[in-house]
């Protein structure tokens, strides 16, 4: 069953790609304002509730896209997890002039939470298509 809609790309029932980068921009916001909170969180926060409420008000953004939010909260994860990939423990590093020295966590538990989130995102969006278009 092929419905066209201007809210949706080509004739199925699939929503625009820039409607999932919308979602995808919210979750990172909040996924970096509460990994950030102490610094610029609380600047990306009020940002992302903007969004979100903005989002949530459009007609065209209200549908299965919002599933990215989850793969959007998965980006900071993944970043931190970069951050952290010498470790866990002491990390050093030298140069010419001086030895600098910082602790690092395991990143291994945050690329698992990010890995869940992008999987569940595409589960839901899968099961999200799914209902509106029944084959």
């Amino acid at each position: 069953m092929d419905v066209k809609s201007p809210d949706f790309t080509g004739s199925t029932l699939r929503p625009a790609a820039w409607k999932y980068g919308w979602w995808l921009l919210v979750g990172a916001l909040f996924g970096l304002g509460i990994a950030s909170l102490l610094t610029i969180g609380v600047f990306l926060l009020p940002v992302a509730i903007i969004l979100a409420a903005v989002g949530a008000l459009m007609p065209t953004l209200r549908n299965s896209s919002a599933v990215a939010i989850l793969a959007g909260i998965a980006l900071p994860l993944l970043y931190i997890a970069w951050l952290n990939r010498a470790g866990p423990g002491t990390v050093c590093k030298a140069s010419a002039a001086e030895v600098t020295c910082f602790d690092t966590w395991s990143p291994w538990p945050f690329v698992v939470v990010s890995a869940v989130l992008v999987v569940a995102a595409i589960v839901f969006a899968r099961v999200a298509l799914r209902i509106v278009s029944p084959r």
